[in-house]
């Protein structure tokens, strides 16, 4: 043997044992580590029973592989994805794994996932239910997914499609469910008001929630909104018809008033701001009326129901002797004629008010035979009588000393036969603009 070759002998020798050692730990680390992890790594909660042998998160798809070392046969139960993983599920054809065999699993994963949890079921050799808990992550590579459009992207706390809108916030998720425990995202309004979910992402949860809280109805007696204040004392049926006041009614401004006006402290059909206009007068509160008689003096509304007699008693009391409409006026026609006092007035009474001025007028149609017309309003007084009163206009004005009502009275004189008709009875309240 040369010496160049005794020496290769003796190096051998002498290093051999080491090459071998260096060559079996090379040989370890394969079977161990397995192909190169991609973005990531995961570890095993039992890597003496599951040994992981590779991993790689890609295109948004987690997959590891995993080594049977437990001894014996495993039967795979369920594989569960939580904190960034879903939709997990081993691709073996078989779920069943001889001791040595390999082990893939497959899960979907959110993009930017940092760590998420992948727990395997199992049944061992001796037939005991164990599990395993595979924890890790990395950088999901690949395009993002389209749109936050599955249960488990909405619930992720992710903003997976890039709008800036994570979970329930994002539109994407309305109807979607938002929480492990099934509670649907609502996006922008919060239907849903007892399963203690935020679902439309807004910070409160249920009746905390103002999209919970009940309208107030306003003319039910109940505080339907729980504010402590029930119907129109809730400022949420101020502007409700039914909370507004009528016509007539006392107002400080026109928001009060179901039209809009209010006029002289009274809810009023209009503005009633021409001259010698009014939403107050007595009898026609509500109703802008009033009349301009010129120099200042005015006029307020009608206080006579069908002075014209044009819906024949309607709005007279009819009941003496000799009283009738005839051609929608006003007659007076005993038959037979006698002498008695008869009286006509309006029904409901036209009252009087001490203190105020009033105009009253009436035209007499016709005359015949002996009488007296007497009018009396409160404490006021006048007549006309046979043969000065004449057909024309009656008309005076006077200022009332004491209240009373209205009333027309006919005095016949003597048994001769009488006719008086008249028409056009008025009674007004006269004022100073």
């Amino acid at each position: 043997m040369n010496s160049r070759a005794q020496a290769g002998l003796e190096y051998l020798i002498t290093y051999g044992w080491a090459i071998v050692l260096v060559a079996a730990v090379i040989g370890t680390l394969v079977l161990v580590v397995g192909t190169p992890l991609a973005e990531g790594s995961f570890s095993s909660s039992d890597p003496t029973k599951l040994m992981i042998k590779g991993a790689a998160v890609e295109n948004n798809v987690a997959t590891i592989k995993l080594q049977n070392i437990t001894g014996g046969e495993i039967d795979v139960q369920r594989v569960t994805g939580t904190t960034g993983y879903y939709d997990c599920i081993a691709t073996n054809t078989s779920n069943t794994i001889v001791s040595g065999g390999e082990l893939e699993i497959k899960c979907s994963a959110s993009p930017n996932i940092a760590q998420g949890d992948i727990e395997i079921e199992y049944v061992d050799a001796s037939g005991l239910l164990q599990n395993t808990l595979l924890s890790g992550g990395g950088v999901a590579m690949g395009a993002p997914p389209t749109g936050e459009n599955s249960d488990y992207l909405c619930s992720d706390g992710f903003d997976n499609d890039g709008d800036y809108l994570v979970d329930c916030l994002d539109p994407d998720c309305d109807d979607l469910t938002g929480q492990p425990g099934g509670a649907l995202c609502e996006f922008d309004e919060e239907e849903t008001c007892d399963d203690g979910f935020d679902n439309d992402a807004d910070g409160n949860i249920d009746i905390a929630d103002s999209d919970c809280v009940p309208a107030e109805i306003c003319n039910n007696t109940i505080d339907d909104d729980l504010d402590s204040f029930v119907d129109c004392l809730d400022s949420d049926c101020f502007a409700n018809p039914v909370c507004l006041s009528s016509l007539g009614e006392a107002c400080n401004t026109g928001d009060e008033c179901s039209s809009g006006f209010c006029t002289d402290n009274v809810c009023c059909n209009s503005a009633c701001d021409g001259t010698c206009q009014s939403c107050a007068f007595s009898g026609n509160e509500g109703t802008c009326s009033g009349e301009d008689i010129g120099e200042g003096q005015c006029l307020g509304p009608e206080l006579v129901t069908n002075g014209t007699f044009s819906d024949g008693e309607t709005g007279w009391n009819f009941s003496d002797y000799g009283w009738s409409v005839v051609n929608e006026q006003a007659r007076y026609y005993p038959d037979p004629p006698m002498p008695f006092d008869v009286e006509l007035y309006p029904s409901p009474s036209i009252g009087i008010q001490s203190g105020k001025a009033y105009r009253i007028s009436y035209d007499i149609v016709t005359v015949s035979g002996p009488f007296i017309a007497w009018i009396t309003a409160g404490s006021h007084s006048f007549w006309c009588s046979s043969p000065g009163c004449t057909p024309e206009t009656q008309q005076e004005d006077f200022t009332a000393t004491s209240s009373g009502n209205f009333n027309i009275f006919l005095l016949q004189e003597g048994p001769s036969e009488t006719t008086f008709t008249f028409d056009n009875v008025s009674v007004k309240e006269k004022y100073t603009e």
